[in-house]
């Protein structure tokens, strides 16, 4: 026998508490929030529970959070009023219900819970508790091994991810050719772009606008053309490096390379700077800063001929070409696994409860 009630009649409401991130704040428990986890503190109010969305609501607006965590005030748990509901089954209702809760949202610019409807939400579940624990068990039975399959698949796109950063190396060193290692310095010049507040960018030009923290939107005029090396200069990605081949405006928070003291395929020159961590020798103030001086002695190693260069670029881009795929496949199985997990949280307590 199943029972139907609101989650005004049935739960309690717990909403979390607004925490400030502090330099010695700790890092023991993960802050959580509507949107998912932001930083580590020193305390924790929660454990073991589904967290729902309040405020800044994304397609997925409920999350179990396994362990201790801090909850801020942006998401909220429940806990049943009566013995008659377990948390545990409390837990996977809610959770099976993610996309009616996400249409409870209001607002436009920002999706908020509408707590009123939330309240008058019915759940339903077995009025016997050995019932829904029995439920529980062959739901965590059947995640565990989906889990398994989760976990072994993100172990897959991390290995396709950070393996781009040794194909560089592995090209260079099948060259016996002439290599030069030389600083940048006395490799090229750079010079900043212009400065363009955001009110003056046109939403509507076909100028891509690039930044210190790569394109940062459009307008309808230029003033760098043709094949270029452009690094970040000023942001939180600053040492980010792009190789573009157009029209571009270039912000002052970025820079340009240019007058060459070698001959270099620029594309080749891109891939170069990009296995540097030039962004560990940014000044922290307001906002993270590199400057030329403050990387101009960094070595690279780099055949001369500029023949060499474009068949490692070749072989590079085939390769990341192949890895691209390989990452899109694994994000879509990860996809799948969560879609069935969906799918069953469905079947077993929404489809009975019908």
């Amino acid at each position: 026998m199943w029972k139907t009630s609101t989650i005004d009649e049935i739960c309690n409401i717990e909403y979390g508490t607004r925490v400030v991130r502090r330099k010695d704040s700790g890092t023991v428990y993960p802050v959580y929030g509507g949107g998912g986890e932001t930083f580590f503190i020193d305390k924790t109010n929660r454990q073991d529970r589904v967290v729902i969305s309040r405020f800044a609501m994304s397609e997925q607006c409920t999350r179990f959070v396994k362990d201790k965590f801090f909850l801020n005030d942006s998401g909220l748990t429940l806990s049943p009023k009566t013995k008659d509901l377990s948390q545990g089954f409390l837990d996977k209702t809610i959770l099976s219900l993610n996309s009616t809760i996400y249409q409870l949202g209001r607002g436009t610019a920002q999706r908020n819970l509408s707590m009123k409807n939330f309240r008058l939400l019915k759940i339903t579940y077995p009025t016997s508790v050995e019932k829904q624990q029995q439920i529980v068990a062959k739901l965590e039975a059947a995640f565990a091994e989906i889990d398994k399959s989760i976990s072994l698949n993100n172990k897959k796109l991390e290995a396709a991810t950070t393996v781009t950063s040794k194909i560089l190396p592995d090209l260079l060193d099948r060259y016996d050719s002439k290599f030069i290692s030389s600083p940048l310095g006395s490799l090229f010049k750079v010079s900043s772009g212009k400065f363009l507040p955001k009110n003056k960018m046109n939403s509507e030009g076909n100028i891509k606008v690039y930044g210190g923290n790569g394109i940062a939107g459009n307008h309808n005029d230029f003033n760098l053309d043709g094949k270029n090396v452009l690094i970040g200069r000023v942001g939180a990605y600053c040492g980010n490096v792009h190789y573009v081949n157009e029209k571009i405006w270039l912000t002052d928070n970025a820079m340009y390379t240019h007058s060459y003291k070698y001959d270099f395929n620029l594309k080749f020159l891109s891939l170069i700077l990009s296995s540097i961590n030039m962004r560990s020798f940014a000044r922290h103030a307001a906002q993270p800063v590199i400057s030329f001086s403050s990387i101009k002695d960094l070595k690279i190693r780099f055949p001369e001929s500029v023949d060499e260069q474009s068949q490692i670029v070749n072989a590079f881009e085939k390769i990341e070409n192949n890895l691209h795929k390989l990452r899109i496949n694994y994000k879509k199985q990860k996809q799948s696994f969560e879609a069935l997990k969906s799918s069953i949280l469905t079947q077993e307590i929404q489809n009975k409860a019908a």
